[in-house]
């Protein structure tokens, strides 16, 4: 989904919606090997961009937006 698409989408929705996101904290032992994910607010510091065609080894110039964090 593109950016425009994701912002038409969200015209769409409950304006006085909170806005969450899911997390995934680093395991801490064993038993939650793989992380331990947790629903919380969203806030832009919980959301990466990345342009992939600054990379000369990656071939395209597919640009991602992440919300949430890994």
């Amino acid at each position: 989904m593109l950016v425009s698409e994701f912002i038409e989408w969200l015209k769409t929705q409950d304006q006085d919606a909170t806005v969450k996101c899911v997390v995934v904290y680093p395991s801490k032992g064993y038993y939650d090997q793989g992380g331990n994910p947790k629903e919380v607010d969203f806030t832009p510091e919980r959301s990466e961009y990345i342009d992939w065609s600054k990379y000369p080894k990656i071939k395209g110039d597919d640009k991602e937006l992440l919300i949430g964090e890994m």
